[in-house]
Formats: C-alpha cells, sequence, structure tokens
C-alpha cells in the first residue's frame, strides 16, 4: 500500500489508519472471551502499529507529513 502511493504520487505525505471490528461476539468484560478479545486487539492495534512502521519511513522520505490514526 506505502509503495503504491509512493509510486503513484510520487511521495506519502498523510497516513490515515482505520482500523476497528466490534466482533458479535464481543460483549461486557464478563461475557467476552479471550479469544474475541485478542482478534479485536490484534485487528484494532496491531493493524494501526503496523500502518504506523511502513508508513513512518515512507512520510519521513517525503520530508513529513501527518498520521491520522482511527479505531473504532
Amino acid at each position: 500500500m506505502i509503495k503504491a502511493a509512493e509510486d503513484r504520487y510520487g511521495k506519502l505525505n498523510i497516513l490515515f489508519n482505520n482500523a476497528g471490528i466490534s466482533h458479535a461476539d464481543d460483549g461486557d468484560e464478563q461475557q467476552t472471551t479471550e479469544e474475541v478479545f485478542n482478534l479485536t486487539m490484534r485487528v484494532n492495534v496491531t493493524g494501526l502499529f503496523l500502518g504506523c512502521k511502513y508508513g513512518v519511513p515512507a512520510i519521513k522520505r517525503a520530508g513529513g507529513g501527518s498520521i491520522i490514526n482511527v479505531a473504532r
């Protein structure tokens, strides 16, 4: 994704990470299983982490920019 943006536009100035799920089996702290919790964390947190991991070097190559992280 990052390479495609750089190839098409020449550089990456803005990274908008929009990651987040709300699993159908996600209830409250008493009802939610560890498996559902871990899946939610993998998508919501790891998704943002990976976007930044690969996006930050591209933004540095561009001379700066902005990162917007949104999770539901």
